[in-house]
């Protein structure tokens, strides 16, 4: 599925409008009818609780008119607040619907000073959901005033907390987003200034950037995306450059295999890994490859270690590698190349999982990359030996992906890990197109970068997964689907979908805080297997959206 820009949104709604006659009434009207089923679905619960609806004056407080007209007409009592005057309310469909409320007979309280503001407190209090109809994707500035302190009160009051700390779920009120929490920048996901802490948002046509990356994604929480009727065909012809990773995007690795494959059909992957005291990296790297479905995978290791990993690993073979006190030295290079000559029966290298910084290392590291005719899979220590210094990336001879946590992410472009963090999507889009290389930018919500600036979020995974290890086994998974012959594109999203959803998994199974490595890999199997039992044209439905014209991210 496409994720979209303010720009993008407002383009569409422009083609939708101009090209196709799809008027902006009607597009309001089946995204506030949209919202207000999904709303009852959801959380029947409001059928007994009512909600407020807290509404801006723009084309999101036009949503909150029509869901507050269509819950009432399902009986289910609303009550409707506006920050600012409704005479300010902007003209055209929003101040239709809001004419409409008026002739219906719903009371319709203006929130101006602060005398306005001990009513809707109130009524936040009376009622069990909210629903922030406030600010859309059009917010461009920090936001203050009346819609700041609305914001405010809403988190205030909707966040009870007992002496514990924890929510008494049995008064606390739910919050539902119209589109976009209230406060969230939609192309950054940056909180301007305050914002709505959402329980559930429902974004309307596409998921926005500012709501599946951080912070805005924790804002949003729960995310569903509902079809309000702009046609495929117009999202198509925008050539939306950002996708949420989908097992539709590589679904041919998981196809049937012929009775008569062998293992030569699927695949060798060697992965250049292990140091003294960080061989459990380089055996991890081996299950994860082992689980990919590659047909055979080879640990090159420095010799002095190789019985060690011998007696680690059982399905992948081993191969012992020019060493000086269990580090590589710069004559493992020819030996690589020489196991992994183009023609021959490797396919793909993985290298990096604890290797260690030797200068021996970095040769080896560098050489490779210089030399190497089969792809390259380059995680960890691998990048620790070109960071400071990527131009070699350049001269490749081979595909290359890189899958660096932040950490690593700002030694290879000389910044903090902060920085990089702050900026997750940037960074990953930049160093991919600067140096011809695909990037796996690792953690909360991790990003898969083009060299040709297509860019895809994930979001599976979860904090139970930020330990030691995970990434070696995400190494190993995407290294063995390089190995099986898919493009870049295809072995990175496979294995960032595969890892994040076993994480999800195992922490479903065991929980966050004892979740390890050893569950990630007891869940991948079944992962793996539950796509490749599916029909690929039901994986998101036939456009992304179920047949009621919903989408849970």
């Amino acid at each position: 599925m496409k994720v979209a820009t303010a720009d993008i949104i407002r383009e569409l709604d422009r083609r939708a409008m101009d090209e196709l006659g799809i008027s902006g009434a009607v597009l309001m009207e089946n995204a506030g009818l949209g919202i207000a089923g999904l709303l009852m679905e959801k959380f029947p619960e409001v059928r007994e609780t009512g909600a407020v609806i807290a509404c801006g004056r723009g084309n999101n407080g036009g949503d909150g008119f029509v869901i507050a007209r269509h819950l009432t007409n399902r009986g289910i009592q609303v009550d409707v607040f506006i920050a600012g005057e409704a005479g300010k309310v902007r003209e055209g469909e929003s101040k239709t619907n809001l004419d409409i409320l008026k002739k219906m007979g719903i009371g319709v309280a203006e929130v101006k000073k602060d005398d306005d503001f001990l009513p809707f407190a109130d009524s936040i209090r009376g009622r069990g959901f909210v629903v922030d109809a406030l600010l859309g994707t059009g917010l461009d500035r920090e936001v203050g005033g009346i819609y700041a302190r609305m914001i405010t009160a809403i988190n205030d009051i909707t966040g009870i907390v007992d002496s514990s700390s924890r929510p008494l779920e049995k008064w606390r009120k739910k919050v539902i987003a119209v589109d976009i929490p209230s406060g969230i920048d939609s192309d950054t996901g940056r909180v301007m200034g305050v914002a709505v802490r959402a329980d559930a948002t429902f974004a309307l046509a596409l998921p926005k950037l500012g709501e599946v990356v951080h912070p805005g994604a924790e804002y949003a929480e729960e995310l569903y995306v509902l079809d309000i009727s702009i046609p495929k065909r117009l999202v198509e012809r925008m050539e939306i450059d950002t996708s949420l990773v989908t097992p539709g995007e590589f679904f041919s690795l998981m196809a049937k295999r012929k009775p008569r494959a062998h293992k030569g059909d699927f695949g060798h992957l060697l992965i250049v890994a292990g140091s003294p005291g960080k061989t459990g990296a380089a055996a991890l790297a081996a299950n994860g490859a082992l689980l990919s479905g590659a047909g055979l995978v080879t640990v090159g290791v420095p010799a002095t270690l190789n019985y060690v990993m011998e007696v680690k690993t059982t399905a992948a073979m081993t191969e012992p590698l020019p060493d000086d006190g269990g580090y590589l030295t710069p004559q493992a290079l020819d030996r690589i190349l020489e196991i992994a000559a183009e023609g021959g029966s490797i396919n793909a290298v993985a290298v990096g999982p604890g290797l260690g910084t030797t200068d021996g290392v970095k040769d080896v590291v560098r050489g490779l990359i210089l030399e190497s005719r089969v792809p390259l899979v380059i995680d960890a220590d691998g990048l620790n030996a070109v960071a400071g210094d990527c131009t070699v990336l350049k001269k490749r001879k081979a595909e290359i992906i890189v899958t660096p946590h932040p950490g690593e992410m700002g030694r290879l472009i000389n910044r903090s890990g902060a920085e990089v963090q702050s900026d997750r999507v940037g960074t990953a889009v930049g160093f991919a197109k600067e140096y011809g290389v695909w990037v796996v930018l690792k953690g909360a919500r991790t990003i898969i970068a083009a060299p040709d600036g297509e860019l895809f979020i994930a979001t599976c995974g979860n904090p139970g997964m930020a330990r030691g290890g995970m990434g070696d086994i995400l190494t190993g998974l995407i290294g063995g689907f390089t190995a099986v012959g898919e493009n870049p594109k295809k072995a990175a999203l496979a294995g960032v979908y595969i890892h994040g959803r076993a994480g999800d998994s195992a922490a479903g199974r065991v929980g966050e805080i004892s979740l390890s490595t050893a569950d990630i890999l007891i869940e991948i199997p079944e992962v793996a297997a539950g796509l490749y039992n599916d029909d690929p044209s039901e994986l998101d439905g036939p456009d992304g959206f179920s047949a009621r014209g919903v989408y849970r991210v």
